[in-house]
C-alpha cells in the first residue's frame, strides 16, 4: 500500500491539472448538432507476451530494470512505434466517427437497419481475430501490417462511395477483416522491438492513440456530418491510412523471422463460430432478450463450438490456439483483469453520454467536449504510468486504478438531475484514469508473463477478451437499464429523477466489478508461469 501512496503523490500534479479541464470543456456553447442518438463501440486492440513481478533468475525486478534501461533501442524500433500508433489511431477514429454517422446513413438509405453497419464490422473482426496469430507467424508483422492497412484504406474509400446499402455493409465487413489484424500486429511489434524493461512506457505512449480518437472523433465527426456529408466518415480514413501505409513501407521491418506454420482451418472455423455467436448474442441480447430462443441458440452454439475447439486443439500438431498459455495462473489473472477493465472503460463511454443526452438534452458535440478532459487525463496517466510499470511492476498500478474506479463509480452512482457538469466531467476524469491504470499494467503483465514466441497468441487472446468482455458488459448493463427504465417509464413517463436512479444502479454494479478487479490483482506479486511454458 505505501507504493500506491507514492503513485498517488507522483500523479497529484497531473491529476490536479486534468481536473481543472472540465471548467473549460463544459463551458462550450451548444452547437445545435442534434442526432437521433449516440452509439459508441470501442475498437479493441490486442497485445503480446513476456514476464512480470520478480525476475525469473531470482533477482529483484528493479535491478533488472535498471540494467535494462541502459540497453540501446534501435532507430527502427522507434520508427516502427510511429507506424503502429498511426494504425491504432486509424482504427479508433474510424469506429468513433462512423458510429456518429449512423443516423445520417440510415436517412440516406431508408428502410435499412443501422445495426447492420455495426454488426457486419463485428463479423469481420470475429472472422479475422482468431487467425491473427497465424498471419503474424506465417507472413511476418511487416507484410501483415501493410496488407491490412491497404485493405482497410481501400474498404474505407469504397464505403464512402457506396451507392447502395449492401455495398456499404460489404465495405464495413472488409474493414472489420482488416482491422482485426492491425491491432495484434501492432502489439507483436511492441513485444519484439522493445525489451521488457521498456515496454510499460512504450505501450503507454502507443495506447494514447486509442484515446485521442474518442476525444477528437465527436468534434471532427460532428463538423463533417453537419457541413459536408456522412461519406466523409469513411473518406476521413483514406489520407490517414495512406500515410500509415507509406510509413510502414519505409520504416517497418520484421524483428522475428516468420515460422511458416501450417494453417489450422478447423481451429480457425471453430474459433470464428464461437466468437461470432458470442458477439452477436451480446450485441442483440438487449433487443431480443436474454431468454429468447435466438439468444439462447447463439449462446449454446458458442459453447458447443468452444468445447469442440478445445478438444480439437489438444490433438492437432499445429494448433491455432496454444492451450498451454492457460496453464499460467498469472496469465489467466491478467486476462480476467483486462476483461473487467474493458467493462469499466465502456461504461463511461456508453452510459454517461447516454444519460446526459436522454435526461439532460445535451448534444453529442457538447458531450464530446465533456469527455475530452477524461481522455486527456487518461493519456497523461498512460505515459506516466507506463514508466512506473517499468520501475515498479504492474501490481501497484492495477490496485491504485481499481481504487480510482471504486471511488468514481460510487460518485456516478449518486448523481442527481442537479449535479453540475463540472462535477460529472471531473468524476469521468478520475474514472478514465482508473480504467487506464488497470488495463495498461495488466496488458504489460500478460506480455511479460510468457516467452516471446507466444507474442502473437497473447495478442490474439487479449483482443478477443477485450472484445467479448466489453460486449458482455455493455449488453448486461443495457438490459439492467432497460428493465429499470422500462418499468419506470410505464408507471410515470415524466419521472426523470427515478430514471436517473436507474442509471445510478448501473454504476453501483460497476463498484462491485472494480472491487473484484482489486481482489484479482492482489496475487500478481511474483511470476507464476508454469513449467510447461518456460521450458
Amino acid at each position: 500500500m505505501p507504493t500506491i501512496t507514492r503513485i498517488g503523490a507522483n500523479t497529484a500534479i497531473v491529476s490536479a491539472f486534468i481536473l481543472l479541464l472540465p471548467l473549460v470543456a463544459t463551458d462550450v456553447p451548444r452547437a445545435g448538432l442534434e442526432y437521433a442518438g449516440i452509439r459508441i463501440i470501442v475498437s479493441v486492440r490486442i497485445i503480446a507476451s513476456m514476464r512480470f513481478g520478480r525476475h525469473p533468475g531470482g533477482g529483484d525486478t528493479r535491478a533488472v530494470l535498471e540494467a535494462g534501461v541502459r540497453q540501446e533501442i534501435s532507430r527502427d524500433a522507434w520508427l516502427s512505434l510511429v507506424v503502429i500508433i498511426l494504425a491504432s489511431l486509424l482504427i479508433a477514429l474510424d469506429t468513433t466517427v462512423v458510429n456518429l454517422a449512423l443516423p445520417s446513413i440510415i436517412a440516406h438509405f431508408p428502410g435499412h437497419d443501422a445495426d447492420w453497419v455495426v454488426t457486419t464490422y463485428l463479423i469481420g473482426l470475429g472472422l479475422s481475430q482468431p487467425g491473427a496469430a497465424w498471419l503474424i507467424d506465417r507472413f511476418g508483422g511487416r507484410r501483415t501490417m501493410i496488407g491490412s492497412l491497404a485493405l482497410f484504406t481501400i474498404a474505407a474509400f469504397v464505403g464512402g462511395m457506396a451507392w447502395s446499402f449492401p455495398v456499404l455493409v460489404t465495405a464495413r465487413t472488409v474493414q472489420g477483416l482488416a482491422g482485426g489484424s492491425l491491432i495484434p500486429v501492432s502489439l507483436a511489434v511492441v513485444a519484439h522491438a522493445f525489451p521488457p524493461q521498456r515496454r510499460g512506457w512504450v505501450m503507454g505512449v502507443w495506447s494514447t492513440a486509442s484515446l485521442v480518437a474518442p476525444a477528437l472523433g465527436p468534434l471532427i465527426g460532428g463538423y463533417l456530418l453537419t457541413v459536408v456529408s456522412w461519406r466523409w466518415a469513411f473518406w476521413l480514413n483514406v489520407p490517414l491510412g495512406l500515410v500509415a501505409l507509406v510509413f510502414a513501407l519505409l520504416w517497418l521491418r520484421d524483428y522475428v523471422e516468420p515460422t511458416r506454420p501450417r494453417l489450422d482451418l478447423v481451429g480457425w472455423f471453430l474459433a470464428s463460430v464461437a466468437l461470432l455467436a458470442l458477439l452477436i448474442a451480446f450485441a442483440q441480447a438487449d433487443q431480443w432478450h436474454w431468454l429468447s430462443l435466438r439468444t439462447l441458440c447463439l449462446l449454446v452454439l458458442a459453447a458447443v463450438a468452444l468445447w469442440a475447439l478445445i478438444a480439437y486443439e489438444r490433438r492437432t500438431p499445429s494448433p491455432l490456439l496454444a492451450l498451454e498459455t492457460f496453464s499460467s495462473p498469472g496469465f489467466v489473472l491478467t486476462m480476467a483483469i483486462i476483461g473487467l477493465g474493458s467493462i469499466a472503460y465502456l461504461s463511461r463511454l456508453v452510459f454517461v453520454p447516454l444519460q446526459l443526452i436522454s435526461l439532460r438534452g445535451l448534444s453529442p458535440l457538447r458531450v464530446g467536449w465533456m469527455l475530452m478532459p477524461a481522455a486527456i487525463g487518461a493519456m497523461c496517466v498512460l505515459v506516466v504510468g507506463g514508466g512506473w510499470i517499468d520501475r515498479r511492476g504492474p501490481r501497484p498500478l492495477i490496485l491504485a486504478g481499481s481504487v480510482f474506479l471504486v471511488l468514481s463509480h460510487a460518485a456516478l452512482g449518486q448523481l442527481t438531475l442537479h449535479s453540475s457538469y463540472v462535477w460529472i466531467s471531473s468524476v469521468m476524469v478520475l474514472q478514465s484514469m482508473g480504467a487506464s491504470l488497470v488495463i495498461l499494467p495488466a496488458t504489460v503483465a500478460a506480455l511479460n508473463n510468457l516467452p516471446p514466441r507466444y507474442a502473437g497468441q497473447v495478442a490474439m487472446l487479449r483482443s478477443i477478451v477485450r472484445q467479448v468482455g466489453g460486449a458482455f458488459g455493455v449488453a448486461a448493463l443495457s438490459s439492467m437499464l432497460r428493465a429499470n427504465v422500462g418499468r419506470l417509464d410505464a408507471a410515470n413517463p415524466i419521472d426523470r429523477p427515478a430514471i436517473q436512479q436507474g442509471y445510478n444502479r448501473l454504476f453501483w454494479v460497476m463498484v462491485v466489478v472494480a472491487a473484484i478487479t482489486f481482489a484479482l490483482a492482489l496475487p500478481l506479486r511474483r511470476p507464476v508461469t508454469s513449467r510447461a511454458i518456460t521450458t
